[in-house]
């Protein structure tokens, strides 16, 4: 039998990273050609911020991946939705995956609850999933996205968004620590919230292709 304690939760938070994917991502694309700047700077923040909820809430450093599976697979409705090349879909997905995998490696081997060492491995984590996207692209997708917009994007996508994570990831594990010390809150997370948000975020996700 599975613990609601641990599944549940993975559900709720990778419904959540599906919804700020889809929404954010819209209105990202709105606002060019700030967009590109706030978006490189703040997802993968949130989808940390989704992931880091998981763990606290679990113990479990495999529910992190389980959230970016799940705001993965969210993010595969898109291949039903016409108009829209299957490269535009399963690119963020496995960069989506990628982070998932990231963060848990990291967290494996690396007591992330020492806030005071929380830098170093933050920037790992955040360099990590990007150099193993990089490749992804290079060996199977060398002439679509990231790769075929040129050297600044690159370097913009390695260095200057990584930097960017690094700073407001370290800083929110150092607030959410001191807000543990203190006594965080403890929110129960009912079975039928966490199917509910995950029809939801389905919805909306294929709701925002076809505006």
């Amino acid at each position: 039998m599975i613990k609601e304690n641990r599944i549940f939760p993975v559900i709720f938070w990778g419904a959540l990273w599906g919804i700020a994917e889809a929404t954010l991502g819209l209105f990202f694309h709105a606002i060019k050609p700030l967009g590109p700047w706030i978006s490189g700077a703040v997802m993968f923040p949130i989808g940390f911020y989704f992931m880091h909820l998981a763990f606290t809430k679990t113990g479990k450093i495999h529910s992190m991946f389980g959230v970016a599976v799940i705001a993965s697979a969210i993010k595969l409705v898109n291949l039903v939705v016409p108009g829209l090349s299957p490269v535009s879909t399963i690119n963020p997905t496995i960069a989506i995956m990628l982070e998932g995998a990231s963060v848990a490696l990291v967290y494996r081997f690396v007591d992330m609850k020492k806030p005071a060492f929380v830098t170093i491995p933050v920037l790992v984590m955040s360099l990590g999933w990007r150099v193993l996207f990089v490749g992804y692209l290079a060996v199977v997708a060398s002439n679509t996205g990231l790769l075929s917009v040129g050297t600044w994007s690159i370097a913009k996508f390695l260095v200057v968004d990584m930097i960017l994570n690094s700073l407001l990831i370290s800083a929110y594990l150092i607030v959410s620590s001191r807000k543990a010390e203190l006594g965080g809150s403890n929110i129960r997370i009912q079975p039928a919230v966490s199917i509910l948000t995950l029809v939801l975020a389905v919805i909306i996700q294929f709701g925002v292709k076809l505006v």
